[in-house]
């Protein structure tokens, strides 16, 4: 892990019930305020609200990566309390920010029971939501990226001053686990691979020092590209192996993967001790890679 100056770089954990250290939000200040990256989902929202009063945080703007349930549910929240705070995002994830209706209704088709860990999200007004795209300065020294792949409106946010990397989900999971972390990249169904790929990679030309994970914590540029590269590279092989062998199911290759690979064992191993989500998460990473590398 990576410490910085709390001053100017606060961190809030969010723990959602039943999940254990699997959020972080991060609020940076700037010339122009207080810029906070994402804001957790609705059922930690009191939390965050007592997180940033605590250190003096009073958002300006508020980057969301995107709009998925743990990262932007709290939205609704925050404008409440904040009523002059200008959501930032992707124009794709505008509507949903304003009507989150169809993206609870989605979330709840995949997640079932669990998508309730999050709670339910409300809207903020549409006057609140700025629309970014690639390339956009969002402050002094902050640059909006345009990172598809795990969402097609994903954004991540670039402190080229400071050289920090919020990537949101759009490099994978370092989920801790003890004095080390269990990687689990953040790919969804229908896969775009290529898309999270060429996102990676891209992340990677910026050259930052550090990257601010929601899931999890502060770590060392270098290690973080090193560690998804290659463990990302192991899940693909691994999979496509499965699928040569003629596992006909995303079950069957999954489990497959986990017999084969030391890195989707140990977060399987993971999901079955600390996270019931990242259970359900592991599926529909194998539903993708299923449908991908049958159908390639």
């Amino acid at each position: 892990m990576v410490y910085l100056d709390t001053d100017i770089f606060v961190q809030i954990p969010l723990d959602p019930i039943g999940l254990k250290s699997s959020l972080m939000v991060y609020a940076l200040k700037t010339d122009d305020g207080w810029i906070m990256v994402d804001t957790g989902p609705e059922s930690t929202s009191k939390t965050l609200l007592a997180g940033l009063m605590s250190y003096g945080v009073e958002p300006a703007k508020v980057f969301l990566t995107h709009v998925h349930l743990d990262h932007a549910g709290g939205a609704g929240s925050v404008h409440m309390a904040w009523s002059n705070v200008k959501f930032l995002v992707h124009p794709r994830g505008a509507p949903h920010l304003v009507n989150p209706s169809k993206l609870w209704s989605a979330s709840s088709e995949v997640l079932g029971w669990l998508a309730h860990i999050f709670g339910v999200p409300t809207g903020v007004p549409e006057e609140s939501v700025v629309k970014v795209s690639d390339g956009v300065k969002v402050a002094e020294g902050l640059k909006a990226i345009h990172t598809p792949g795990h969402a097609s409106h994903h954004m991540s946010l670039f402190a080229e001053d400071m050289s920090i990397l919020f990537p949101g989900s759009s490099i994978g999971m370092f989920m801790p686990v003890g004095n080390t972390s269990v990687y689990i990249p953040a790919l969804t169904y229908p896969l775009k691979l290529d898309l999270y790929l060429e996102s990676l990679e891209k992340q990677a030309n910026l050259e930052p020092q550090v990257v601010a994970m929601p899931h999890y914590g502060v770590h060392d540029a270098g290690e973080v590209f090193s560690t998804a590269r290659s463990q990302l590279d192991e899940w693909i092989k691994t999979a496509r192996k499965a699928v040569e062998k003629g596992s006909t199911t995303p079950e069957k290759m999954l489990a497959n993967m986990i017999e084969e690979s030391e890195s989707v064992r140990k977060a399987w191993e993971y999901s079955m001790r600390y996270d019931p989500l990242m259970e359900k998460i592991m599926i529909v990473i194998a539903k993708g890679l299923h449908e991908h590398l049958s159908n390639s």
